[in-house]
């Protein structure tokens, strides 16, 4: 788990960087168009090295009904969220939405709970070592894009610095885990600190909540907010290797791919959530001061408070994931 942690933290370095770079030099739209490439060269080498050994089920029976519900409640609710962040009036196509959303994760359940062979087995919810860590997993990556989200804004909106500049400063959390992932991993191992994720997800909430009250500040000095940008990454070091490995060994044998691709669906929805949720709040606070333009320009003064006030909301939501991690290490 540690080595997958600090693979993903290599493309999370690349990544900030070559995009700063690309909007500075070429302009936004193609930090889309790079990904063509990539694309194929991942499709070639995929093609080409993943070969996997098949057991093919002669009797293969598709839950094609569970499968069209768990798109569309996930569907309807990130558009929920989209129309919210326009509009929080009982707009038509808002409560169109809500039903749609209501209706499709209540056919989903039903579904799931009665198929022979449920794309998703509800059996698993009753292991809570495995659902705890789950529910922190999804609270990490929430609060974690609600600051990839907004930091940016931060930085070129309030501080001035280029696109370029801030992809550096991006480097930050991730270079931290390339290194500290597998001597995490490895330190978990040997000793099997059961409160190792609850100490990552606290520092991660500490860390959060302090760079919100630093960007609400009326003074800007880079320094304070990098050393935050260190302590989350750090924190993150602490909390996703014992986590994740926690979740992997929570089910029977049997069930294991479950649990790996439910974590892999979780970890995705966290992230569409982190940045839906980013964009309700925002557009909440901008409502209430009056203003309806766009966010970049708003005003350092504006962005600086709305920003404040949505990283302290991350960093609050990160002191609820410590909870239910510390409980987790309790009933171990």
């Amino acid at each position: 788990m540690g080595y997958i942690g600090a693979t993903v933290a290599i493309g999370s370095i690349i990544g900030p960087t070559l995009g700063g770079f690309i909007v500075d030099l070429l302009g936004w739209k193609y930090i889309f168009l790079i990904n063509v490439p990539i694309g194929l060269t991942q499709l070639l080498l995929s093609s080409r090295y993943m070969k996997i050994a098949e057991d093919r089920s002669s009797n293969l029976e598709v839950d094609w009904i569970g499968a069209v519900t768990l798109i569309t409640f996930i569907v309807s609710l990130m558009a929920l969220l989209g129309e919210l962040s326009i509009s929080f009036t009982f707009q038509p196509s808002i409560v169109v939405l809500a039903l749609i959303f209501i209706g499709s994760l209540a056919a989903f359940v039903i579904t799931e709970s009665r198929h022979d062979a449920p794309i998703l087995d509800l059996s698993i919810f009753r292991y809570r070592m495995f659902v705890l860590p789950c529910i922190s997993m999804i609270i990490f990556f929430v609060a974690n894009l609600m600051i990839s989200i907004l930091g940016p804004f931060y930085f070129e909106g309030v501080m001035g610095y280029t696109a370029s500049q801030v992809g550096l400063i991006y480097l930050i959390v991730p270079a931290i885990m390339v290194f500290g992932a597998p001597v995490t991993g490895w330190i978990y191992d040997k000793h099997q600190f059961r409160y190792l994720a609850a100490l990552g997800m606290l520092i991660m909430a500490i860390s959060m909540m302090l760079f919100g009250y630093l960007a609400g500040r009326a003074g800007h000095d880079l320094l304070p907010l990098l050393f935050t940008f260190m302590c989350m990454g750090i924190g993150g070091v602490f909390f996703q290797s014992p986590n994740n490995t926690e979740v992997m060994r929570a089910l029977p044998k049997a069930k294991i791919n479950i649990a790996s691709s439910f974590t892999a669906t979780l970890r995705n929805l966290g992230m569409a959530l982190g940045v839906s949720f980013s964009g309700v709040l925002v557009s909440m606070q901008l409502a209430q001061a009056g203003y309806y333009g766009t966010f970049i320009e708003a005003g350092p003064v504006l962005l600086s408070m709305t920003i404040s006030r949505v990283v302290i909301l991350a960093g609050m939501l990160c002191i609820v994931g410590t909870l239910v991690s510390i409980y987790r290490g309790v009933i171990s």
